[in-house]
């Protein structure tokens, strides 16, 4: 089953998962943790789940300044640099999750990276295919769109 937690931006999607994922301690999944500086975002961790790992994942262009030039970005999402060891981590963790039949996977901001064929967007369809239940959460803009990209047609939403 797909499930899909919905909001607008800042809207406590990513909470909601946390707290989903909570209830039961089944499965696991990334959901991605805001780091602030004052008023301004500095970035994003990717925070998993089960044991609470976290690691570098986006970081806030404005934020650059006095970055080492050895830090390998793998592109760009919006304003966010996406660390590219931190894209192969994730990608990983989640090949691995589905191969060992781990479910549900949770998926946090699946938005355009993904509809772009980046982001989770493979570790999400192989997923699908795989008959794992899944969590994603997506901004209440881009669902018809999401729905459309992997081809999902039976699914509960739940609001963010």
């Amino acid at each position: 089953m797909v499930h899909i937690v919905i909001g607008k931006m800042n809207s406590g999607k990513t909470t909601r998962m946390k707290e989903l994922y909570e209830k039961t301690h089944l499965g696991n999944g990334i959901v991605s943790k805001k780091y602030m500086i004052g008023s301004d975002v500095f970035g994003f961790n990717a925070y998993v789940l089960k044991d609470g790992t976290e690691f570098p994942y986006l970081l806030h262009e404005k934020q650059t300044q006095g970055f080492d030039e050895g830090v390998d970005f793998q592109g760009k999402i919006g304003p966010y640099l996406i660390y590219h060891a931190a894209e192969k981590r994730i990608n990983s963790l989640y090949k691995h999750w589905i191969e060992e039949g781990v479910s549900p996977l949770y998926f946090d901001e699946v938005g355009k990276l993904e509809l772009s064929h980046r982001g989770f967007s493979k570790q999400i369809q192989t997923a699908l295919e795989a008959g794992i239940d899944v969590f994603l959460s997506v901004r209440e803009d881009l669902v018809e769109k999401v729905l459309s990209h992997f081809a999902i047609k039976e699914y509960q939403i739940i609001s963010g």
